[in-house]
């Protein structure tokens, strides 16, 4: 009988990647068995807490380990088939987890009107990469200047000392121009008040409305204490010309947005001849490109139009007829003179005269 003896075997073990950022994808152990004989037996263990763990599944001469967080020790025990063929030699190794950079900036989020700027600055980082690049004047580096067309999300890629990196999103929200409309009546009966009402769209940052008054359409003044959404007019005698403006601190929200021009004029009680009750206003007045007729009947007839001079020559006329009680009409002064006109209104055998002035 002849036995044979040979040394037993001898287990070395390394790692693909002993040093790796957090967060990363794990690494692959390897074992290496030299000497002894039989098959190969093995078993990877991780050291949790103050024991070393068996993992479950891991039993063959390599072993690819989940993402790491923290530092971590493994360690295999190999053995073989032939008997008394123990491993001997380094069984673990330790694994280094490093830690990622605290990247962060300052704004960490922006909000802009359209053609505004941003500047970004980065922290914590030896390099800084950042993406899309629409809208930015650098892709590396820190600070940059972020003017986005529209609302954007950059991902900004930070480097640290220890070679790992971070990816943190910026997002940049980009508002339209400050802008706004007013509604209320064009006509209200004279003496009496009425509400506007005003909507305002887009802006950021500290917004604020104010209403303006003109008697005119072309001098505005502001109105003190006006600067909610809705207004209430004074007591209306002539034609009152009214605005709002919208102004918004944010960067890239200027000019401040200036509403439409509303018109609102006091109209007479309607006058009775005889049975039927008419009501001719003329707005604005005086006038200087244009004139707006408000015609206002209790029945539907036939209106015959004269428009004068100081002297009482015709200048023009013409024939219209009422609907539903109203005829509503504008016409063109750009032809006349400066001075005083009057507007005539023959509706069977009555007659409604208006004056006006043309600047």
């Amino acid at each position: 009988l002849s036995i044979s003896v040979v040394l037993d075997p001898v287990v070395s073990v390394n790692a693909s990647t002993n040093n790796f950022c957090a967060g990363t994808s794990g690494t692959t152990l390897s074992a290496t068995l030299t000497g002894g004989i039989g098959t190969d037996i093995y078993q990877w263990q991780q050291y949790i807490g103050t024991t070393w763990t068996n993992i479950v599944g891991a039993t063959s001469a390599s072993y690819t380990t989940p993402a790491i967080s923290t530092n971590t020790n493994f360690k295999v025990l190999a053995s073989q088939t032939g008997s008394g063929c123990i491993a001997t030699g380094t069984n673990s190794l330790s694994i280094t987890v490093l830690a990622l950079p605290n990247i962060y900036t300052n704004p960490s989020s922006a909000t802009i009107c359209t053609g505004g700027d941003r500047i970004i600055t980065a922290f914590n980082g030896t390099g800084y990469s950042w993406s899309p690049s629409t809208g930015l004047n650098n892709t590396t580096g820190s600070p940059v200047i972020a003017t986005p067309t529209s609302t954007t999300t950059y991902a900004l890629t930070g480097t640290g000392t220890n070679g790992c990196s971070k990816t943190i999103n910026i997002p940049i929200t980009v508002n339209p121009d400050p802008g706004i409309t007013i509604v209320g009546p064009s006509t209200i009966p004279v003496g009496t008040t009425t509400v506007l009402s005003a909507t305002t769209t887009g802006g950021t940052g500290t917004c604020t409305l104010q209403w303006q008054s003109s008697s005119n359409g072309t001098t505005w003044a502001s109105i003190s204490g006006a600067t909610a959404a809705t207004y209430t007019t004074p007591a209306i005698t002539a034609t009152q010309y009214y605005r709002a403006l919208y102004t918004c601190s944010g960067l890239g929200c200027s000019p401040a947005g200036v509403s439409n021009v509303l018109s609102v004029t006091g109209v007479q009680a309607p006058v009775r001849l005889g049975e039927k009750a008419y009501n001719l206003t003329l707005y604005p007045n005086p006038a200087t490109i244009r004139l707006h007729i408000l015609l206002l009947s209790s029945q539907d007839e036939k209106a015959i139009f004269s428009l004068t001079d100081m002297m009482g020559k015709n200048i023009t006329q013409w024939e219209a007829k009422t609907e539903d009680g109203n005829y509503e009409q504008e016409i063109s002064l750009e032809n006349l003179s400066q001075g005083v006109y009057f507007l005539s209104v023959k509706m069977g055998n009555r007659l409604i005269t208006e004056r006006f002035v043309k600047e």
